[in-house]
């Protein structure tokens, strides 16, 4: 296996690191971004529209995560909240949406895998596409998210490497692969104050937009051209058959 640094990178941030000189960011060599968009049902991160805005801007591919809260609310008034908002902030083609499980207020082992799930398919239904599902290994095997249903989901896995660079970790039950890796929380990036997680999208930068919205549209029919009429060969043929009669 390569090591994280021979893969396309990407960062997320949230409110914890203020404002973005995403200019700075791009230039970098990072390819996307991930932006916290909101969290329960009633949280809006307050540098997410402006995070949103900059980042289709100057060019990086982008994703919006909701940071889910189980322990509070049922997954039908986070899906709508976070769909809601991401909706009035408009999602174009190869956009990624992201559940965010993490929630340290759960219980130790208390299943989560239908409250999961039931997110996902809310938002695949509202807004016609997979949302990403992100989380850590532990998490996986605490709450019983390795289920063959939440792994149709593309995952981005939570898990550090005490040193860096390292190699992708295994990858857990029931993926086939693990699409995006957080290998840090320590991150250092231009544009951004202070630390910010780093990412590794584990292909060709031109394939993140697959785990995003899709282009529907249908591309134009273009107009057929009439195939070309042998007269010599329909005459040649009537002289045959007046012939015959």
């Amino acid at each position: 296996m390569a090591d994280s640094n021979e893969y396309p990178q990407l960062i997320d941030v949230s409110n914890h690191q203020g404002d973005i000189d995403w200019d700075a960011v791009k230039a970098s060599g990072v390819v996307g971004a991930f932006v916290k968009a909101t969290e329960g049902i009633n949280f809006i991160d307050p540098y997410f529209q402006s995070n949103w805005i900059d980042m289709k801007r100057v060019g990086l591919y982008r994703g919006a995560y909701h940071f889910a809260r189980p322990s509070r609310n049922s997954s039908t008034n986070e899906a709508n909240f976070f769909m809601d908002t991401m909706l009035d902030a408009g999602l174009e083609v190869g956009d990624i949406l992201v559940q965010d499980m993490e929630d340290e207020r759960v219980g130790v082992s208390q299943d989560l895998g239908d409250w999961t799930l039931h997110f996902s398919q809310m938002i695949e239904m509202l807004a016609g596409y997979k949302p990403l599902l992100y989380t850590g290994g532990y998490y996986i095997r605490e709450h019983n998210l390795g289920t063959p249903e939440l792994a149709q989901s593309g995952l981005w896995l939570a898990q550090y490497p005490s040193t860096l660079p390292a190699n992708l970790p295994p990858v857990p039950s029931m993926w086939p692969v693990i699409a995006f890796w957080q290998y840090t929380s320590t991150g250092r990036t231009p544009g951004v104050n202070g630390n910010c997680d780093r990412n590794i999208f584990q292909g060709a930068a031109e394939r993140i937009p697959l785990y995003g919205k899709p282009n529907t549209e249908t591309p134009p029919t273009p107009n057929p051209v009439p195939p070309e009429i042998d007269v010599a060969a329909i005459e040649e043929r009537l002289v045959e058959i007046e012939g015959e009669l």
